[in-house]
């Protein structure tokens, strides 16, 4: 084996105990309570849809259906229950883990993807959402899938891998819109030919996009249409109204974040330099940076930007940084003794900063495990919970309203759930029960003291209160 191979060999073992970490942290706390209010509605929607209500028709759902798709592979598979979820969905974190370290060690060397692979693992973040039940690993996953699979398909002969990039692609956004930022990168990574490729630009380009169309199509096109873009489309740009008071400025948070992780940020920036002055690495550079500047721009314009869609921005600083690394220890760059210095520095720092970060895990609440058990306990299967906490309720194997699997603020902001909603649901002789835990549901004027003048029990948990509704 020679020295190339046995440093591949060295970087491919590195990539899996990194995806190896994440599993076992996301095994070690599949018991958490939920990491965002997310989960909850993505979880009971997509046990609803697959109990026999329509998703987007009766069942709320402001993504694309491939996060739900699978999730009811995963019900149909593994039953439905949270850490079968949980283990599947970091299965994919981890993949894309693995994707991450060939899509870096293809551009800039085994070393560089060591520590891309590292650096992507240690931000605090990415253990406690690998395995979160939310689209946005997922997607990535499939992303960066989609980006190797292309590399591929301009290397080796056949059609297959440009089938296989087309449709990952498209996958990608059918779990989460904001991988619109791959776009750019994908279009330029298969028109700029890189050495040695098998075929020509427009073949490859051509081929994938008939892919990602079909495979778009396949995903869709079981689903009304209308109602799709209704919630999809239509909910998402009203949140755009009321995105100031829910999640702040975009700009800020960006911005605020590059501050965060500066050391990352510099580290990147320089890896960019230091790769810039070799000229067989301009093309990786490009692309990366590419890819960083349209995350940035889209991030900047998303409304509302969450907080969970901020880490998709230090991806692309991984690798960078990943490349000033590589480039100093390898001597591929003219940078001198300087470089040596800068690069070690701003690694120190980073590392140190990185120490005295925390994993922000969730844990076990002793109140969120009784008012499980006694969820389990009154409500009988069959009766549904009007509740702005879903986890809870399908964390004990119950149910909500179909039309209430989604009680977030922005839904109640922009005056897409009003009191006469809820009103509407609570006649329904199913829902017998009420449970209020996260603030949501109380905007609403008069529904608490509905419940209050109505219920015939009531149990508290902490923060959230659970009211028993009379027979109809």
């Amino acid at each position: 084996m020679g020295a190339h191979a046995k440093h591949l060999a060295l970087a491919r073992g590195a990539w899996l105990l990194g995806a190896a970490a994440l599993l076992l942290g996301a095994f070690t706390h599949r018991h958490d309570d939920p990491w965002d209010y997310d989960e909850g509605p993505l979880l009971q929607a997509s046990a609803l849809w697959r109990e026999g209500d329509e998703l987007y028709v009766t069942v709320p759902f402001n993504k694309p259906p491939v996060l739900a798709l699978w999730l009811r592979l995963v019900f149909a598979l593994g039953g439905q229950s949270v850490p079968a979820v949980r283990l599947s969905l970091a299965a994919l974190s981890a993949l894309g883990v693995l994707c991450l370290g060939a899509l870096t060690e293809g551009a800039f060397g085994a070393l560089a993807s060591v520590v891309c692979v590292a650096l992507w693992c240690l931000l605090p973040e990415v253990p406690a959402r690998a395995g979160a039940v939310m689209p946005d690993f997922a997607a990535l996953a499939l992303g960066l899938g989609a980006l190797v699979a292309l590399e591929r398909a301009q290397q080796r002969p056949g059609w297959r891998p440009s089938v296989l990039a087309g449709a990952l692609l498209a996958l990608s956004l059918g779990c989460q819109t904001a991988m619109v930022t791959l776009l750019p990168v994908f279009v330029l990574s298969a028109l700029w030919r890189p050495p040695g490729a098998l075929h020509a630009p427009s073949r490859v380009l051509g081929t994938s996009a008939l892919a990602a169309a079909v495979t778009a199509l396949g995903i869709l096109l079981p689903f009304d249409t209308a109602a799709l873009l209704r919630w999809v489309l239509g909910y998402n740009l009203a949140g755009r109204e009321v995105a100031g008071a829910l999640a702040g400025r975009s700009g800020a948070l960006v911005l605020a974040t590059l501050v965060q992780h500066r050391w990352l940020a510099l580290l990147g920036a320089l890896g960019a330099v230091l790769a810039w002055r070799e000229r067989a690495l301009r093309r990786e550079v490009a692309r990366v940076g590419l890819w960083w500047a349209t995350t940035a721009l889209a991030l900047c314009l998303w409304r509302p930007l969450w907080g969970s869609y901020l880490v998709l921005l230090l991806l692309p600083l991984a690798v960078l940084a990943g490349a000033a690394v590589g480039q100093v220890v390898r001597y591929r760059t003219n940078g001198g003794r300087w470089a040596l210095v800068v690069v070690s520095v701003l690694s120190i720092a980073l590392l140190w900063q990185r120490a005295g970060d925390h994993v922000p895990w969730t844990g076990r609440s002793y109140e969120a495990l009784r008012l499980r058990r006694d969820l389990r306990a009154r409500v009988r299967p069959g009766e549904r919970v009007l509740t702005d906490a879903q986890f809870e309720v399908f964390a004990a194997g119950r149910r909500v309203p179909a039309r209430l699997a989604d009680t977030s603020f922005k839904r109640v902001r922009t005056g897409l759930l009003t009191m006469r909603d809820l009103e509407r649901e609570l006649r329904r002789p199913e829902v017998r029960w009420a449970l209020l835990a996260t603030g949501r549901l109380e905007e609403l004027p008069g529904l608490v003291p509905w419940l209050e003048a109505r219920s015939v029990g009531r149990w508290r948990y902490g923060g959230a209160t659970l009211y028993a509704l009379p027979p109809p």
